[in-house]
This record gives C-alpha cells, sequence and structure tokens, in this order.
C-alpha cells in the first residue's frame, strides 16, 4: 500500500515529515513561476471581476467602482505572492537535495511533458515502482481539475503563460527572480 499526499504547503514541513515517516519519499513538484503566475492572476482576476459584477447586479454602484479601481492592487498582490512563494521552494529545493539525497526528488512539469517516458520512468525507480507504459497516459484534466476526456501530456501548456502576462509582470519575474529561471533552465 503506498499513500500519497499533494499538499503544496507540506514543502515546508519536509524535516518534520521525515522525522515522522523516516522512510517516506519526498516528490517536489516544480514548474516555471510564469506559468503559475499566469494561472493563478487568470483565476483570482477573474473570481475579482465576477465580485465586482454581482455588486453592479445589485446596485452598489460604489463597490463595483472601488473593486473595479481595486483590480490592479490584486495583481500586484498575485504576482508579489507567487514570486516570493516560488523564489522559496527553489531555495527548499537545494537544502533538501542536499539535506535528503535518498528521499527528495525535484520533479520538474517541463521534463514531465517533455520527456514523459524518460522522466515517470526515473519516478517510479526514485520510488521503487515498477514502470508500466499505462502511466504514460494519465487522464487529461484542465485548471479546475475537471476531465478533458483526454489522455497524455499536452505540449502547448508550456507556452500558454506567454500570451497571458503582461510585460510588467515579466519584467517583474525577471528582476527578481531571473537568476533562479535560469539555473532551473527555464529561458528568459
Amino acid at each position: 500500500l503506498i499513500l500519497g499526499d499533494k499538499t503544496g504547503p507540506h514543502l515546508y514541513h519536509v524535516p518534520t515529515l521525515l522525522r515522522w515517516f523516516p522512510d517516506a519519499k519526498i516528490i517536489h513538484t516544480f514548474r516555471d513561476p510564469r506559468a503559475i503566475l499566469a494561472s493563478e492572476h487568470k483565476k483570482r482576476i477573474t473570481q475579482w471581476q465576477r465580485r465586482t459584477a454581482k455588486a453592479r447586479q445589485q446596485g452598489r454602484s460604489l463597490r463595483a467602482l472601488l473593486m473595479r479601481l481595486g483590480q490592479p492592487v490584486v495583481s500586484l498582490a498575485i504576482v508579489l505572492y507567487i514570486t516570493t512563494a516560488w523564489l522559496r521552494a527553489a531555495h527548499l529545493h537545494y537544502r533538501y537535495k542536499r539535506r535528503y539525497p535518498q528521499n527528495y526528488y525535484l520533479a520538474k512539469f517541463e521534463d514531465l511533458v517533455n520527456q514523459p517516458a524518460t522522466q515517470v520512468q526515473a519516478l517510479c525507480h526514485f520510488l521503487g515502482l515498477p514502470f508500466a507504459p499505462a502511466m504514460l497516459q494519465p487522464p487529461t484534466v484542465d485548471s479546475s481539475f475537471e476531465r478533458t476526456g483526454d489522455n497524455g501530456f499536452d505540449p502547448a501548456v508550456l507556452t500558454r503563460w506567454q500570451g497571458v502576462l503582461t510585460p510588467w509582470m515579466k519584467g517583474w519575474l525577471h528582476l527578481w527572480a531571473g537568476k533562479a529561471l535560469k539555473k532551473f533552465g527555464y529561458a528568459p
């Protein structure tokens, strides 16, 4: 029996988890922060716009106006949060890789999509599990975790962020995370 948990904030508690479960395996899933930002920004701004529209429909025009004016502040908060969280995750990667070489594995999303067979086999080796070809055909889900009906890995997801982020967002990430982007192989 193999149990797993995909709770992101557990990354901040790996030393405790490995004290509790010394034989546990930690798989740190990692992705280009620009793609993370594009996804998170789209989701949060859509929610904000829905609330603004609802306020307008309810006749709360002042509230709707204030919410519309507050949207740039929400965008800034999202950018700051994603930048900080990603840089912290990058820092923790180096710490955990050094401290827990037998228990820690970095799985870059981009590598998995570009080289699924190689990456899934390496992951199986790390976990001590047999590889099965069916592992290369996982069900495809959208950002709301709804099945799309497709299977496999879609390389188009790797560059979607490029048409979504504004120039200031890209500039911000390159300013604060440029060095780390290069270290992880994410081209500017």
